[in-house]
């Protein structure tokens, strides 16, 4: 590089900043998953965050969550509300906590399938503070899955 004039150089920097940079924006675009963290007081909740990455599998963006406290238990499909209650409980308690798969109602009305991933986090005292989740959108293999059923 050291040959090219400055102003060669320069285009070249450039033009592979570029480059590198919509290679992140499509990695970034094609992600699955997000994180939430439940912050604790005295073992309750009293705020969840929702990352960026909601919106692409949700649909609801981490604003709608904020506004809405609800929102992450009524988009849980009906006939699985119980599991996902399950696990909040029982990280909340101490217990083990397993992940989970599930199915969500995106906000345009699909159904899409996720995995729950709960970790829970502690202060430099010991206490149990809050708990982070990783969500991962698994739509496709359940689908895949799902399709390989009927074959049989």
């Amino acid at each position: 590089m050291a040959e090219r004039p400055l102003d060669a150089q320069h285009q070249f920097l450039e033009q592979a900043l570029r480059e590198s940079e919509d290679r992140y924006r499509r990695l970034l675009a094609s992600v699955t998953d997000y994180v939430y963290t439940v912050e604790l007081k005295g073992g309750q909740p009293v705020r969840t965050i929702h990352s960026p990455g909601c919106v692409r599998v949700t649909g609801y963006t981490a604003q709608e969550y904020a506004a809405d406290p609800q929102l992450w238990i009524r988009m849980v499909d009906r006939r699985d509300r119980k599991a996902v209650v399950e696990q909040a409980t029982r990280v909340r308690s101490g217990m083990e906590v397993k992940p989970i798969e599930h199915r969500i109602i995106h906000k345009d009305g699909t159904t899409r399938w996720v995995r729950n991933i709960p970790v829970r986090r502690y202060n430099e005292q010991g206490t149990f503070i809050a708990y982070d989740g990783l969500i991962s959108d698994i739509t496709a293999y359940k689908q895949a899955e799902e399709a390989k059923i009927r074959e049989q």
